[in-house]
């Protein structure tokens, strides 16, 4: 079993899972990507990420939906979550964020900026598990 950090992610469009396996590998992260909600729960069921990055227009089951169904399980309610969204406006922010998200960046974003913010992610739940 590796010593990275695996990181979920659930986003619709190809191009951007590319774009997000390139940027995660070289930050030395393990990532697998999803393109629906459905077949990320699937894959909870066998290995739990250390964070999931999630976008919230999708098909089927929306990206807010997908995350309140996270944070309603046992297993599932402490991991970070970073909603990444083209929905840059400040309501659906606050909705994100409301419904448990660890942060919200709109698109277009950076990738070095993401990096920077799952770092951070993952320091405050190691720094939580630590003092629990």
């Amino acid at each position: 079993m590796s010593n990275k950090a695996l990181i979920y992610v659930v986003d619709d469009e190809p191009t951007i899972h590319e774009l997000y396996t390139c940027a995660l590998e070289s930050a030395d992260f393990a990532s697998k990507c999803f393109f629906d909600g459905k077949s990320m729960f699937k894959a909870l069921k066998q290995e739990l990420p250390d964070l999931i990055i999630l976008d919230i227009m999708l098909d089927e089951m929306d990206g807010f939906e997908i995350l309140e169904l996270l944070r309603n399980e046992t297993d599932t309610k402490e991991i970070p979550v970073i909603v990444i969204s083209a929905k840059g406006e400040e309501i659906n922010k606050v909705k994100g964020l409301n419904l448990g998200a660890a942060d919200y960046i709109a698109k277009p974003f950076g990738v070095l900026e993401l990096i920077a913010r799952i770092n951070a992610n993952l320091r405050k739940r190691a720094n939580r598990t630590c003092s629990n």
